[in-house]
């Protein structure tokens, strides 16, 4: 064996060896966003392993705890960015034109066809379940105010590359059996309900502003902008009078940790160029002295966070909660995070009473059968229906 063989082998066996010495040693790893919690060692018995249950779960745990993961993912997607403008196949993010990036929902969503759409009937009974809480609440002054939010690739459309594309036109079978579909459904039943996405395209809307190129979600200016709709229609609705919710743009320097840089942060790689240094955000007036402070759910997607951001800097509601996705309650800002328990008197004493609810229709998600939406409608729509009793009539817009 010659002293070049020697070394290399030397060499490998060096880097093989590696990334458990560092488990071993527990040296600090570079950071990984977006990475799954690790795995709890399994526990060794003769069943699990003659099914090899166990050496799957042990292999599942020794990997999740593999030393110098994240500096060998870091560098990987380094080497995929910088010389050829691509992130992983299979990657949570999608690198598009300009320097947007897209969340692989989105993209999914952008190129749904066929079966893979909702038919009408699922948009009319869903259509139905709003108007009729909407209609039992108002009759009792209070509000439910549906917010449909866009995808990300409906605003930044033109930066989805083609191979990325289905050739499906436009507008794409989605805007048309999923938006437009909806937007048809809540008139004809006389719903009030506020369009963000309509909201984003009007003219004079700076793109940027509400919706940054490197974020999956909507800035907290852009939240703000559907919550002064949304406070319009639960005075209308509620039958009371709201204070001005006003949207002086405005702009902030926040950590990357901030989720406006959230797709940027999954990115996971050695130096990712930045697009936007600061966090655009809405500055409020302080509302009135005596001004009525409603109490709010938000009910939804993580779209809600900043929403809920920026209702509390307004100064204009009082008890405040997120329904995450059905399944976590948070309650605001004190941040305590506990389980979704339906029917529950802890849940009858939090859910029930709210003066306005609003619901998050988030295009990416909106008719998926079972959804955070269809539960909430069951179970708040079911238990107000019995305490309440039956609204009057359909909701009608004054």
């Amino acid at each position: 064996m010659t002293a070049f063989t020697r070394i290399m082998v030397g060499l490998y066996l060096a880097i093989a060896a590696l990334p458990f010495a560092v488990m071993t040693l527990k040296l600090p790893d570079h950071e990984i966003f977006g990475a799954l919690p690790r795995a709890g060692i399994p526990e060794l018995s003769v069943g699990g392993f003659r099914s090899e249950d166990y050496q799957k779960a042990y292999t599942v745990w020794f990997e999740s705890r593999l030393g110098g993961k994240g500096y060998s993912i870091a560098t990987d997607n380094a080497i995929l960015y910088h010389l050829f403008r691509d992130t992983k196949p299979g990657s949570a993010v999608g690198l598009g034109r300009r320097g947007v990036l897209f969340k692989d929902e989105d993209l999914a969503y952008y190129n749904k066809n066929g079966d893979d759409l909702p038919p009408q009937a699922r948009v009319d009974a869903l259509a139905d379940k709003i108007g009729a809480l909407q209609a039992l609440l108002a009759a009792h002054h209070r509000a439910l105010v549906p917010l449909i939010i866009p995808s990300k690739t409906t605003l930044y459309r033109s930066d989805v590359p083609p191979p990325w594309t289905r050739d499906l036109g436009q507008p794409r079978p989605s805007d048309l059996q999923v938006y437009d579909a909806m937007k048809r459904a809540l008139d004809a039943r006389h719903i009030r309900y506020v369009d963000a996405r309509a909201l984003f395209t009007a003219p004079g809307v700076v793109r940027e502003q509400v919706w940054g190129r490197q974020g999956r979600h909507w800035t907290t200016y852009g939240a703000c902008l559907a919550m002064h709709d949304v406070m319009r229609d639960y005075g209308a609705l509620a039958g009371v009078a709201t204070p001005a919710y006003d949207c002086l743009p405005g702009r902030e320097w926040r950590p990357t940790t901030h989720d406006h840089f959230d797709l940027w942060n999954l990115l996971n790689l050695w130096r990712p160029p930045r697009i936007n240094q600061v966090v655009p955000l809405a500055q409020h007036a302080a509302p009135p002295p005596g001004t009525a402070t409603p109490s709010v759910m938000f009910v939804g997607t993580s779209f809600c966070w900043n929403i809920m951001h920026d209702a509390t800097a307004s100064q204009r509601f009082g008890e405040m909660h997120m329904n995450y996705y059905n399944k976590t309650l948070v309650a605001w800002p004190v941040n305590i995070h506990t389980d979704v328990q339906p029917r529950s008197p802890a849940w009858r004493a939090v859910f029930l009473g709210k003066d306005l609810y609003v619901l998050d229709l988030l295009e990416v998600f909106l008719l998926a059968p079972d959804t955070y939406v269809d539960e909430f409608l069951a179970e708040v729509g079911g238990e107000l229906a019995h305490t309440l009793g039956d609204a009057p009539g359909p909701a009608k817009a004054p």
